[in-house]
């Protein structure tokens, strides 16, 4: 029904064919072996999870770093720091026009689709609008 046919390579590339299988065979050998590697792993000694977690970390020390991290994020809501948050809305505003304006507004609207409409027509007005816009001007 159906006819083999035998495939007749040439010597040169039987040859290749059986180099290439040898030397992927030493490869793999010399992966296998732990003396030829040139890095020895060595396993970890045992830990006790629970008394080294309760030695770096109490809870109180947990509780005074969650309150700072809630007093700083309060500060940037209540813009307490509005002369630093202005001064790096300003440099946004030179790098990413659009991205300024849309910090500076809290919300996609009128002002954020000019500014992306400027800084993709030419870069310069985009700039020159987003600083406007992040420095109360317009």
């Amino acid at each position: 029904m159906y006819e083999k046919e035998i495939i007749l390579l040439p010597k040169n590339k039987i040859l290749s064919m059986k180099i290439f299988f040898l030397f992927m065979s030493f490869l793999m050998l010399g992966l296998n072996s732990p003396v030829s590697a040139s890095v020895m792993i060595s396993p970890l000694p045992a830990v006790n999870t629970k008394t080294d977690v309760t030695k770096n970390y109490n809870n109180k020390e947990k509780k005074q770093k969650l309150a700072d991290f809630k007093k700083r994020m309060k500060a940037l809501r209540h813009h307490e720091n509005a002369g630093d948050r202005a001064l790096l809305l300003a440099i946004l505003a030179i790098i990413l026009p659009p991205l300024a304006v849309y910090l500076h507004q809290n919300e996609i609207n009128a002002k954020f689709w000019v500014s992306v409409i400027l800084t993709l027509c030419f870069w310069i007005p985009g700039v020159i609008y987003s600083l406007l816009v992040v420095l109360d001007a317009i």
